[in-house]
């Protein structure tokens, strides 16, 4: 297997590229779908705001028999992965559940299941609901906020990453408020901006990943709010254009591709050594934002597209509307779901024992 890593400029962002390319036929461990034939010349794009994404392939080793090219290009927010998705330029992303909202909230044209132009084909939620979970509202070390109140925060400035998950929970905290973006000074940063602003105290309040704080909160920062004691769960998905998913040859390589995701997640939630040490070594973390980030991000199922999802996105849609995060409604968010590859994902879920391997490592890794 051969990796390299090239920079070029994409939907006017400088995209980090790593490109898998690998000369052996085969399948993920002999059980997704064969891509022979003249697969070879083909590559999924596979686009990403989130730096650590594309860490842990390579260790991991689960690439090594691929037909295909499988390529992660890195945008500096999930609105400009959401562009690319919508011209084509890239085949797949994974994102908030609230992106594709946001993006069929936003088309000039209202979507239907045969014209969004991307499908969500595979569900994911952070493992730990409790205490541990990721996501929540935090201080600035220089704000003055030592509580999280209406009277505390208004007109303040506060970061999320748009388009994101993130962005979600500010939208929840405030509503749990009982305010609404006009009563604070909303600040639309990138994930690596966001908390450099934080930690300089350039922004009053950040919203999203605890373990992307850290410095921050090790300078004096405060954790206000866990986003889960709202019920503000940030679930996510993959995500493949229509334009691939109709495509024989691709279509061919995402289900493979797919089953090849069900197993590295669940290797991410198996090997927490192997996975830190591949974030200190290719993304450059310290010991402990490498060890925070497993716990956050390191750890998240890998699910079919089911009732649950498609229920709690219609209610992301409508804290979105309520909130002014979108200016039209979507009624019917099951346009945003694709179900083809439930059957894969279940059954490599089962085979891999994902479920005990989840309560196990709640059970015995906690921050």
């Amino acid at each position: 297997m051969k990796l390299r890593r090239t920079v070029r400029a994409a939907a006017g962002a400088a995209a980090l590229t790593l490109l898998a390319t690998l000369a052996a036929c085969g399948s993920a461990d002999g059980r997704g779908t064969s891509t022979a034939g003249d697969s070879r010349s083909q590559t999924l794009k596979i686009g990403t705001a989130d730096v650590t994404l594309g860490a842990g392939w390579a260790a991991q080793g689960i690439l090594k028999d691929l037909a295909y090219n499988v390529e992660f290009v890195r945008f500096q927010n999930q609105l400009e992965v959401t562009a690319a998705l919508q011209s084509g330029e890239i085949d797949g992303s994974f994102a908030a559940l609230f992106t594709p909202v946001q993006a069929a909230a936003g088309a000039p044209t209202p979507w239907t299941a045969e014209t969004a132009p991307f499908k969500v084909i595979l569900a994911s939620s952070p493992a730990d609901l409790g205490e541990g979970y990721p996501y929540g509202t935090s201080a600035a070390p220089k704000s003055g906020i030592t509580e999280l109140t209406a009277s505390t925060v208004r007109g303040k400035r506060w970061t999320a990453v748009p388009g994101a998950g993130n962005y979600l929970t500010l939208l929840a905290t405030l509503k749990h408020l009982g305010l609404t973006l006009d009563d604070i000074e909303y600040v639309p940063l990138s994930p690596t901006d966001g908390p450099v602003a934080f930690a300089q105290s350039s922004v009053d309040l950040h919203s999203g990943l605890y373990s992307s704080i850290n410095a921050g909160l090790q300078a004096g920062g405060r954790k206000l709010l866990n986003a889960n004691t709202i019920g503000a769960t940030t679930q996510a998905g993959l995500i493949a254009s229509t334009a691939s998913l109709n495509d024989s040859a691709k279509s061919k390589l995402w289900e493979d591709f797919v089953v090849r995701w069900v197993q590295h997640f669940h290797w991410k939630v198996t090997h927490p050594d192997e996975v830190q040490a591949d974030l200190v070594a290719t993304v450059k973390y310290d010991a402990e934002r490498a060890r925070l980030s497993w716990l956050g991000l390191g750890r998240n199922t890998a699910e079919p597209i089911s009732e649950k999802y498609l229920t709690t996105t219609q209610t992301v849609a409508a804290l979105a509307l309520e909130g002014k995060a979108i200016d039209r409604a979507v009624d019917d968010v099951s346009i945003l779901f694709d179900d083809r590859f439930n059957t894969l994902i279940e059954a490599e879920a089962k085979r891999l024992g994902y479920d005990e391997a989840i309560r196990n490592s709640v059970a015995t890794h906690s921050e």
